[in-house]
């Protein structure tokens, strides 16, 4: 918690303004994140003394209605997991035995039904305080643009993603990877779900690595992106301000991958790591 605090207070020191909790666990597992014996969230309340907003990505397994009864006070926002509306589907690629609930009609992870119901989805002004995590992979692209309709329908907001290959997704790469033509079939079924602007949207426009500021893992390592390996620095050896210069500089030297119109690619941290790894 004292290194958290660290870097939240020179973070905002240097105009920061949110933070992104992902991609290191399940933060609900974290006690720095939720102190179960008080029902607390200290490191949202720091962030939020500080004037930053948190996002919290979360597989949402493990919420209740009693978390969230304090949750929807704060200054944050939640971002759970729907990647099929089949949930044997579902469960066996977030790799999370869930409970399924109905919710209008359709069954969702019950984990996903308790934000609703605490009303993080209650659309103000054209604005949601609730997204989903839709991973693209070879095994539930069919049934993404059913999963964008009802996010949409619901007030939430779609965070839609192709395949990282690291870990398992690495390890099952073959399996997962879209083969060719159906990221030009789903882009086809999607785009006028999501309208004109989907086109211009980072998943196919461009890579949000080079758009986001620090991330730094469990260790204090810090990261171009928080799929990228720690390749800039600590954040016990040196200030924010100095990684975050190393981080601009790194990032200028990434190479951009073209992007096929009427199609969706792989981003280009993806495209990176493939490179890296020797992927097909």
């Amino acid at each position: 918690m004292k290194e958290h605090k660290k870097v939240t207070r020179e973070s905002a020191g240097l105009g920061a303004k949110y933070m992104v909790i992902a991609m290191v666990g399940e933060p609900f597992m974290d006690s720095a994140f939720y102190n179960r014996k008080n029902n607390a969230f200290p490191l949202i309340d720091y962030a939020n003394e500080h004037g930053i907003y948190v996002v919290t990505f979360t597989n949402a397994s493990l919420v209740t209605e009693k978390m969230l009864d304090v949750l929807i006070n704060k200054g944050c926002s939640l971002i759970g997991k729907l990647w099929s509306l089949n949930s044997a589907i579902d469960d066996e690629l977030t790799v999370v035995k869930k409970r399924w609930v109905e919710r209008k009609g359709i069954m969702i992870p019950k984990g996903l039904a308790l934000m609703m119901d605490a009303g993080f989805n209650r659309v103000n002004d054209g604005t949601t305080r609730l997204g989903a995590d839709v991973i693209v992979t070879a095994k539930n692209y069919a049934g993404i643009p059913k999963v964008v309709e009802f996010l949409l329908d619901n007030g939430i907001k779609p965070i839609i993603d192709t395949m990282i290959p690291t870990g398992r997704a690495k390890v099952n790469y073959s399996a997962l990877k879209l083969k060719p033509g159906q990221n030009a079939w789903l882009y086809k079924q999607l785009a006028p779900i999501l309208g004109k602007d989907f086109v211009k949207d980072e998943f196919v426009g461009g890579c949000a690595t080079k758009q986001v500021g620090l991330a730094y893992d469990n260790f204090g390592n810090v990261k171009v992106c928080c799929a990228l390996g720690a390749n800039v620095g600590n954040i016990r050896t040196e200030p924010i301000s100095e990684l975050s210069k190393k981080i601009y500089e790194y990032r200028k030297k990434l190479p951009t991958y073209e992007k096929e119109i009427g199609t969706l690619p792989a981003c280009d941290t993806a495209e990176f790591i493939k490179d890296q790894a020797g992927l097909p």
